[in-house]
């Protein structure tokens, strides 16, 4: 029996901020070690269809459009996304894939985060088929990292006696939590203690039969609301009121920490959760001063600094083990060995209601994406890239105005009961009221200048009569 790969794509990636956001959180974006994001080399690594089905995405609603362009991007088409229609954290999650696993006949899960980095894709393997006759035999298998170092940031496991049947697997003695670096270094001196890695194979059956046991009031909720799933031709979309009644946990208390039945192997695969600004300067290529530098810079006696600017330039003097990243409409400072506590500075900004500071200027849609360039009272201006092939959906504005200017390609737009061709350098005018869609018709990108003025500028006043992407 193939292995289903669970992809838990929900989280938030706090850690990471600005350059992770809530709207873009880490797993999505590329933090320009390979190129693509984690998100997408966690699906290329269980691609091997001669051992893997096709994956299942557990995601974010919001973030659904995002998941669909990276797959696109690396070209995978038979995905299951069930979209997560609140944060509730791992367990239901879990739950959710089981369930949808266990109505489709396929029961073993490899379970997987997808912000993590793992270099040695044969180790990985091997670990997998090495435990994947325990996890059919009715044990939770977790995967735990040999530790390099003592690490205050990731959590750790005991490894307690071996399992008579099974080589290298052992019971698991207690599950521990981000320690002190005393604690962190008497785990290293001990030997018994691995980072807990949050990978877990399990068959679906004995998840759900688990969390009747242990967490019933989960379980009624999570089947209450994926039996009464909508589904649509990319998503499944589980009922949003029988999961808000969802308690919100994590596997490991939910689960792990209550079942007889878990079990760990301790694995060298090159592990990295690259969640904090410091984990990611020492995977980083660095200069000759130690510096790790991202985007346009100009240092001077500038040292062991790690570095990142998406748009604007950079200049550092004078300054040493600093993390400097700009992002949108962001901009973090602060010494390396800080960077833990970055979610102190998220607190006041949500107190101070600065939501802009937690959202990114650019989102994806399933036609492109936009870039919002500038914005005040009762105006707003966005560039807009329309993908060939795609189109707008056929829509109205109450509140607002619009005007298009193209600065790229070729547009097809209807406006009334008119059809018309922008070229380049061409615009038109959207009254309030008016029915109206952009198409790119063309093989090439198609790019357009949107200046938005009225009283009401929020997608809030989005009135759609004809789409194609599953939106209300």
């Amino acid at each position: 029996m193939k292995i289903v790969p669970v992809l838990l794509a929900g989280g938030s990636g706090e850690r990471l901020w600005p350059l992770s956001k809530l709207d873009y959180p880490k797993q999505f974006v590329s933090l320009g070690v390979s190129g693509q994001s984690l998100f997408q080399e966690t699906i290329q690594r269980v691609s091997d269809r001669g051992i893997f089905t096709p994956p299942v995405i557990l995601c974010n609603e919001e973030h659904r459009f995002i998941v669909s362009e990276q797959l696109r991007q690396i070209h995978l088409t038979d995905a299951t996304i069930i979209l997560e229609p609140a944060i509730r954290n791992t367990a239901p999650s879990l739950l959710l894939a089981a369930l949808h696993c266990h109505a489709a006949h396929n029961n073993l899960m490899l379970v997987l985060p997808s912000d993590q980095k793992i270099g040695d894709t044969a180790g990985f393997f091997e670990a997998v088929k090495q435990t994947s006759q325990a996890a059919n035999d009715g044990f939770i298998l977790t995967f735990g990292i040999t530790p390099e170092a003592p690490e205050t940031g990731y959590g750790y496991i005991k490894m307690g006696a071996q399992l008579s049947s099974y080589h290298n697997i052992h019971e698991i003695g207690h599950f521990a939590e981000k320690p002190e670096k005393s604690v962190a270094e008497s785990y290293i001196r001990d030997k018994r203690y691995v980072w807990n890695s949050g990978m877990f194979l399990l068959k679906a059956t004995l998840a759900i039969e688990e969390m009747k046991q242990h967490d019933l009031p989960m379980l009624e909720a999570c089947r209450n609301s994926y039996e009464t799933h909508k589904k649509s031709s990319r998503y499944i979309w589980p009922d949003k009121e029988a999961f808000a009644r969802c308690p919100s946990n994590s596997i490991d208390y939910a689960l792990m920490e209550k079942t007889k039945k878990g079990a760990v192997i301790a694995v060298s695969i090159k592990w990295q959760d690259l969640g904090s600004w410091a984990t990611l300067y020492d995977v980083s290529n660095k200069d000759a001063c130690g510096n790790a530098v991202s985007g346009r810079a100009i240092l001077v006696d500038t040292n062991n600094c790690f570095i990142r600017s998406d748009r604007m330039l950079v200049a550092a003097l004078g300054v040493d083990n600093l993390v400097i990243v700009e992002n949108d409409n962001a901009l973090l400072v602060g010494p390396k060995n800080r960077m833990q506590d970055i979610k102190m500075l998220l607190k006041p900004m949500r107190e101070q209601n600065l939501p802009d500071s937690m959202l990114t200027c650019f989102s994806h849609r399933p036609w492109g994406s936009f870039y919002k360039i500038d914005s005040g009272t009762h105006y707003q201006v966005k560039k807009l890239s329309v993908k060939p092939g795609s189109s707008i959906s056929l829509q109205s504005h109450t509140m607002r105005a619009e005007h298009w200017v193209v600065v790229k390609g070729r547009a097809t737009v209807t406006k009334g009961e008119n059809v018309f061709l922008l070229e380049e350098n061409q615009s038109t005018y959207i009254p309030p009221g008016a029915t109206h869609r952009l198409e790119n018709r063309e093989e090439d990108e198609l790019i357009v200048i949107e200046v938005q003025t009225g009283e009401c500028l929020s997608e809030t006043d989005i009135k759609r009569f004809e789409d194609v992407y599953d939106r209300e």
